[in-house]
């Protein structure tokens, strides 16, 4: 990858009283940066970063997303060092960039960085690059300031935009954002909406979906997806029954009687050659489709599945019917094995897990619950596997504990405790564990 635009900016004086609101989508970014350090980070500086997690656990519940990115920074720090943060470092870690999720080729954008909680002001120096596979060269600009614009280059495709935000030569945080660059995007999504309003069932949800995103993304609405809109544009321009056919990532609209699910899709592919396993994996509360694809481990579940040549879905796991849903489209679409079909959920997702397995019995042929309790209920399980951090909210823990020591007499389970784990990082640090449980109890089907 090479890069194809640089600015060079110094950064000087930021007013403390500047803060702007920080969001989901910047509570994201964050996150997946410290999924990356997590997985490379020994016991001992994991011990140091979970209680910044946990308290970011706690402000996206109640909703402070400031509060949610100031913790996510800090708990990064405390992966890379036991000592203090300079306050060069505070406030690069205070600061956000905005900038479009999407522009036209040889668009001029602005890119703007921002402090999202309070932080002393500091002198950096920032380094913006627009990174293609291609090769296109663009401007350079240097200059002091906080906001810059820079003409894209003229050829679309996706794009990676790296901010280095560095002191004296030190390096000390990089920001990274995706970028998509689609020539006559207006054109374009009208004609997916043209296409949609022909078009029925599954093809016509999926299309008026893309469309509202392409839209939303177009006006500056957060996007809380890295999936590459380029996919999405070239896609529309194809029919339905090649999507099914095509491996890879896929983001879909499944229609019911109840509504729509919208869905995260990983196709292997040998399905090509017939038959495979699937997984459908629920988030938690306030999460979305996108979870088990691009965070709780930076997208370990798909590689976990990728590598058994195995169907994932991730549902909203809240939308009415969700599981029901895609089962039905999978069995109905998908190259499936029907008897090595597995279910797991992390927090409310793990909870809708052992609910969905005592609705439909004999469905499942083994299931997973992540950082999750069992409300009880009638009918019998498939083998269970449990997982909880140690340093999980306590009643959660408590719940989980319960829920293993109630079901060990009546199911085949596998109880799992991690010590520096809590409620986000469980899910990246068990899914190894997990699909091994998985691989089991697909050979005895």
């Amino acid at each position: 990858m090479r890069v194809t635009s640089v600015a060079l900016l110094g950064l000087f004086v930021w007013s403390i009283a500047c803060c702007q609101a920080a969001d989901r989508r910047e509570a994201g970014i964050r996150l997946r940066a410290l999924e990356q350090k997590w997985e490379t980070s020994g016991q001992e500086a994991r011990g140091r970063a979970v209680p910044f997690i946990s308290n970011a656990v706690m402000g996206f519940f109640s909703g402070q997303f400031n509060r949610v990115c100031e913790n996510l920074s800090r708990a990064q720090f405390a992966l890379e060092s036991s000592g203090e943060a300079t306050t060069e470092r505070k406030y690069a870690d205070s600061l956000a960039l905005s900038m479009p999720r999407i522009a036209e080729p040889g668009q001029e954008i602005e890119f703007k960085l921002g402090s999202i909680f309070e932080a002393p002001s500091a002198n950096l120096t920032v380094r913006i690059e627009v990174l293609a596979l291609d090769g296109t060269q663009a401007h350079s600009v240097s200059g002091p300031t906080l906001v810059h614009k820079m003409r894209l280059p003229d050829q679309e495709g996706e794009y990676r935009v790296k901010v280095i935000l560095s002191h004296q030569g030190a390096r000390l945080r990089d920001i990274h954002q995706p970028l998509s660059v689609i020539s006559n995007l207006e054109g374009r999504i009208a004609k997916i909406r043209e296409k949609a309003g022909n078009r029925e069932g599954f093809e016509a949800a999926t299309l008026r979906m893309w469309a509202e995103e392409l839209e939303n993304s177009r006006e500056g609405r957060p996007n809380e997806s890295a999936f590459p809109l380029t996919v999405l544009v070239a896609r529309a321009e194809k029919s339905a029954d090649d999507w099914l056919r095509e491996p890879g990532d896929h983001w879909w609209a499944i229609p019911s009687e109840r509504g729509v699910v919208r869905s995260r899709v990983f196709v292997p592919e040998q399905a090509e050659r017939g038959v495979r396993p699937l997984v459908v994996a629920l988030h938690g509360a306030g999460g979305n489709e996108h979870m088990f694809f691009e965070s709780l481990g930076v997208g370990k579940a798909v590689r976990e599945a990728k590598e058994r040549g195995w169907y994932l879905i991730a549902p909203v796991a809240n939308a009415p019917g969700s599981v029901e849903t895609v089962l039905a489209f999978a069995k109905k679409n998908l190259k499936i094995s029907e008897p090595r079909v597995f279910l797991i959920g992390h927090s409310m997702g793990g909870f809708m897990t052992l609910d969905a397995a005592r609705k439909m019995p004999k469905t499942f042929a083994a299931i997973g619950a992540i950082a999750a309790g069992d409300r009880g209920g009638q009918g019998e399980l498939p083998p269970l596997f449990l997982a909880v951090g140690e340093q999980e909210i306590g009643m959660l823990r408590q719940q989980a504990k319960a829920a293993a020591e109630n079901l060990k007499s009546k199911t085949t389970l596998e109880f799992k405790t991690y010590p520096n784990s809590e409620h986000l990082m469980i899910v990246a640090d068990c899914l190894p564990d997990l699909f091994k449980f998985l691989d089991k109890h697909m050979l005895a089907r």
